[in-house]
């Protein structure tokens, strides 16, 4: 008897446990070496995609700036910088990505504000709404902006094509949002036009890879500002010194789509591969060679955006095309 009774205690122990996992819509998520296997919101993007996502996401306009940024620590220092910065951007990504993984409360979390919820499930409702409202604003102000900056970007870019004609950039801004629109009209999701995704990162590539060829086969001579140096460490300035990381950090951010993008994919375990073995590395290549190659040949009073320092031209033009 006292045997029958130490099984139902541990039956009843087991039963508690398992409903201690019944989470979001009633659900009951299985969990193998902490890993919760079921439950999870599925997509049909695959690693390969999703790093194309995440570079598509995380390399934009603020790679164009890199030089800038480089400029402000020196080309060693500034690399060193680059490397810490991207591993530890990665190394939070992937917190995140455990999160969801490991945490029945979140493991239906598809957006970053579901993932905030998820957190908070057991928190007192002040707080967990507080949280959720402060993260949802958060990530809906820091996408605004960066819409509006990827905008006057494309703007900018359809102007310098254009050079010859004499129009403001708020117009330009106008032509350039009619081109994009049918594009973001139609994709339901980030990996329904699988092949804009690799032009974006083509013509990404195209915008440091032009100047950099233009440079080194033409020469700096005409557009190097006279007495700008190149040094391993720069003389840092507090101002300097938060300017580079301000760029660096708007440069390598992808956290606050990050949730968005695991939720498109197929197989969501395959993250760190998709983050750390494939679109990292190409991150940092893109990042070094705009920010290095630009700094290297322009110097430390290299001004404005790697493809504006192109004399008027073909090479200036196309150059302008792969911004958009």
């Amino acid at each position: 008897s006292q045997h029958a009774m130490e099984s139902s205690d541990e039956s009843s122990l087991e039963d508690s446990g398992s409903d201690s996992l019944k989470e979001l819509d009633g659900d009951s998520d299985e969990l193998t070496c902490g890993v919760v296997l079921h439950g999870h919101v599925h997509g049909n993007n695959n690693e390969w995609l999703t790093a194309g996502i995440i570079v598509a996401d995380v390399v934009g306009a603020g790679i164009l700036g890199m030089p800038v940024a480089v400029s402000k620590f020196g080309w060693v220092l500034g690399a060193v910088l680059l490397v810490v910065l991207l591993a530890a951007n990665v190394h939070i990504s992937i917190l995140m990505w455990r999160v969801k993984m490991y945490s029945p409360k979140c493991s239906r979390a598809a957006t970053y504000s579901d993932l905030t919820k998820g957190v908070f499930k057991d928190a007192p409702a002040w707080q967990r709404q507080t949280v959720v409202f402060l993260a949802a604003f958060a990530q809906k102000s820091f996408l605004f902006g960066l819409m509006g900056l990827y905008l006057m970007s494309a703007g900018k870019g359809f102007g310098m094509i254009f050079y010859d004609v004499h129009t403001c950039l708020p117009r330009w801004a106008i032509y350039a949002a009619a081109l994009l629109l049918p594009f973001a009209a139609t994709s339901r999701n980030m990996g329904s036009c699988e092949w804009l995704v690799w032009l974006n990162i083509v013509t990404l590539m195209g915008t440091v890879i032009i100047p950099l060829i233009y440079y080194a086969v033409e020469g700096t001579e005409s557009v190097r500002v006279p007495g700008s140096d190149v040094k391993l460490v720069e003389t840092l300035t507090a101002t300097g010194v938060l300017s580079g990381l301000s760029t660096y950090t708007f440069g390598m951010t992808s956290q606050f789509m990050l949730m968005e993008i695991i939720s498109e994919m197929k197989d969501q375990s395959k993250l760190p591969k998709a983050y750390a073995c494939i679109s990292a590395p190409f991150q940092l290549g893109m990042f070094l060679l705009a920010g290095i190659g630009g700094y290297c040949f322009m110097g430390n009073k290299v001004d404005g955006m790697l493809n504006e320092n192109l004399p008027f031209g073909t090479a200036f033009q196309v150059a302008a095309a792969c911004m958009l």
